[in-house]
């Protein structure tokens, strides 16, 4: 009671707030336990009192060391997080402390468990917990032809997560530590993982519709006989997906490709089950369908390479050295960073009318995402340079 007055008078907001409101429902369960304890001792009920009372001292030593042994899992993870050989890993190193908290949380949860497992088994209740929840999972619950059971609804939701964490897990690993290794492709890492997580959706629902305890071969008749009628009604959407399937693994556009299609410019973002995001350059999203992308007409960018080239009209007045003006073209173009050097600028006279020479400057970029400021800086920059020329002369 005392426990229970000093932990009423202190606060109850945060992370210290909520321990302190588990401990202290914790602890008031034992007040009550041991006054139930107390009374039954007065009464002469001493197998009751002594039971609960050795029960709940039990159970609040176990809770102790239990505690202590979660924190100590903690430190000793965060240790071997920080030592070879996790510690070489970048997975490890960037997100060294969410693995610890998951890390954390898996053993509290344990935890928890272990303690509902040995207080049950401190009051004589575990066979009969056991063979209540055994009853409870095993009791058939029959729709029409269907015969389920709580148990096989629970396999099958436990089973579907499963599949579902290992499937983070591994494209954790392989984006972090795996595809850094290989040279791969542009876009060969995304269409491993996504192909991957895929296969492990489908495996993990067919081991779950097994778990069910369904035939898997009148499931299978079942699967195809639906999927001949769903193929008529959702034509569109299974296009769509098959549409997927072909940009992932023939991979005609990639995951950061410059595409242009319709009126849209953009880089691809995601390439999803359905329809792929393209990003633009004003930062809005476009929604392509998939079976889009496969039908129509749709020019990549950087499907062979980045560099893109870049063509700048030039117009000086009548008069002007030619050469002089290709040379100065030629200057700028060098001296921007983000042109290419191979293949090298080039800058050619177009036409000679009555009011000047009219020249082109040609050059390469792989700034495909700034092309239009790349266009914009060098035509500022040939004015500049053509107006201090101008300058001097005077």
């Amino acid at each position: 009671f005392w426990l229970m007055k000093r932990l009423r008078a202190t606060g109850t907001t945060g992370r210290t707030g909520v321990r302190q409101r588990r401990l202290y429902f914790g602890v008031r369960l034992a007040a009550i336990a041991l006054v139930i304890a107390l009374v039954g001792n007065v009464l002469g009920y001493l197998s009751l009192a002594t039971l609960l009372g050795n029960a709940t001292l039990a159970s609040a030593y176990a809770a102790v060391l239990i505690f202590a042994a979660v924190r100590i899992l903690a430190v000793l993870t965060m240790a071997a997080l920080r030592l070879p050989p996790l510690s070489l890993l970048r997975a490890s190193k960037a997100h060294r402390g969410a693995i610890w908290r998951r890390g954390v949380i898996t053993f509290r949860w344990a935890g928890y468990a272990l303690w509902f497992y040995l207080a049950a088994r401190n009051l004589a209740v575990d066979e009969l917990l056991w063979r209540w929840s055994t009853v409870v999972m095993t009791t058939p619950l029959v729709m029409g032809a269907i015969s389920l059971s709580l148990g096989h609804i629970v396999a099958f939701v436990v089973t579907i997560w499963a599949s579902v964490l290992i499937s983070r897990a591994i494209r954790f690993l392989l984006e972090q530590d795996i595809y850094s290794h290989f040279e791969l492709a542009p876009g060969l890492p995304y269409a491993i993982s996504k192909s991957l997580h895929y296969g492990i959706l489908v495996g993990g629902f067919l081991m779950a519709v097994a778990a069910l305890g369904f035939d898997m071969t009148k499931f299978t008749i079942l699967v195809s006989a639906f999927g001949v009628g769903l193929g008529f009604g959702m034509q569109n959407i299974l296009n769509n997906f098959a549409s997927g399937l072909i940009l992932l693994f023939e991979r005609p556009i990639k995951v950061g490709d410059v595409i242009q299609m319709d009126d849209a410019t953009g880089v691809i973002e995601r390439i999803g089950i359905r329809a792929t995001v393209l990003r633009t350059g004003n930062g809005s999203q476009v929604i392509l369908p998939n079976g889009k992308l496969i039908s129509d007409r749709v020019i990549n960018w950087t499907f062979g390479s980045r560099q893109r080239i870049v063509q700048i009209p030039v117009i000086v007045p009548a008069g002007t050295d030619p050469q002089h003006v290709v040379g100065l073209l030629k200057d700028v173009a060098a001296a921007d960073p983000r042109i290419s050097k191979t293949p090298p600028p080039q800058a050619v006279a177009t036409k000679l009318g009555a009011g000047g020479f009219e020249f082109e400057l040609r050059v390469w970029t792989n700034q495909i995402e700034d092309i239009l400021q790349v266009r914009s800086d060098l035509s500022v920059a040939f004015n500049s340079a053509l107006m201090r020329e101008v300058a001097t002369a005077r």
